[in-house]
């Protein structure tokens, strides 16, 4: 039987599976969300709002299978050459879901100078959800260096040289440091285009809107500060948001296997 979960602060999901079900969906996926959540039930139980958390990742899941196998996914190969950049795929998609940034886009430069931005396709596009990365320039005189599927695979064209693949990988491991050079390189943020003017954003390379938008660090940060129910909410959603390519490469990967 179908049942519709809320939680305090309006987050729904239908569901027809059980507490125990949806739990032992979560334990087996991938990501620090799944895994604390199963870790917290295990220690000291769950509160409601935490439990619908855990039907949203379960169903998730469910539904992701389903459209796998619909499409036939699952029968195809799951090898693919090129470049594991999920956390570049996760960050863009939790900015238009969680932050309201309908058509996210991100502009960095090379240390020769190349313009290389990655741009996430929206849902009118032929491969919704995806990020594009090009030069910039509008098609079709742009140069095309390839895209970023939703489980977060690059292929690079062979468009691509040697330091757009660095840049891009680079970013992808640790987009705080690439996002402050090059503010600091152009006084100007990578993710709005917007000029940097205060001392905090031209320390971190980027202004606090961008920040929170795209989950980075700015200004002072007081570690003693706890979390708080209050700020589940929030916290959860963007976190969920940045594991659903995560989600769907171990479906396609497990169902393959």
């Amino acid at each position: 039987m179908t049942k519709t979960l809320t939680t305090a602060k309006g987050k729904t999901v239908e569901t027809n599976l059980t507490n125990d079900e949806a739990l032992v969906i979560v334990q087996e996926l991938p990501g620090q969300f799944a895994q604390d959540l199963a870790s917290k039930e295990k220690k000291y139980g769950l509160s409601h709002d935490q439990w619908v958390w855990v039907h949203v990742l379960a169903i998730t899941k469910v539904q992701a299978v389903d459209t796998c196998n619909e499409a036939g996914w699952l029968q195809k190969s799951t090898v693919k050459v090129g470049f594991e950049v999920y956390d570049i795929v996760s960050r863009m998609t939790s900015a238009r879901e969680t932050k309201g940034i309908k058509f996210p886009k991100i502009v960095l430069e090379t240390e020769d100078g190349q313009t290389v931005a990655l741009s996430l396709a929206g849902a009118k596009s032929k491969s919704p959800g995806t990020v594009n990365v090009t030069d910039g320039e509008k098609y079709p005189n742009n140069k095309f260096f390839g895209r970023i599927t939703l489980d977060g695979y690059w292929a690079p064209t062979s468009k691509a040289d040697e330091k757009v693949v660095e840049l891009v990988v680079k970013f992808n491991e640790d987009p705080a440091a690439v996002a402050k050079s090059y503010g600091k390189k152009t006084s100007v943020c990578c993710f709005c285009k917007t000029p940097i003017k205060t001392d905090e954003s031209l320390t971190a390379g980027y202004g606090p809107d961008c920040a929170a938008n795209y989950g980075l660090p700015w200004g002072h940060v007081d570690e003693a500060v706890k979390v708080t129910d209050e700020d589940f909410e929030v916290t959860d959603e963007t976190k969920f948001q940045a594991h659903l390519a995560e989600f769907k490469l171990a479906v396609l990967e497990a169902r393959a296997s």
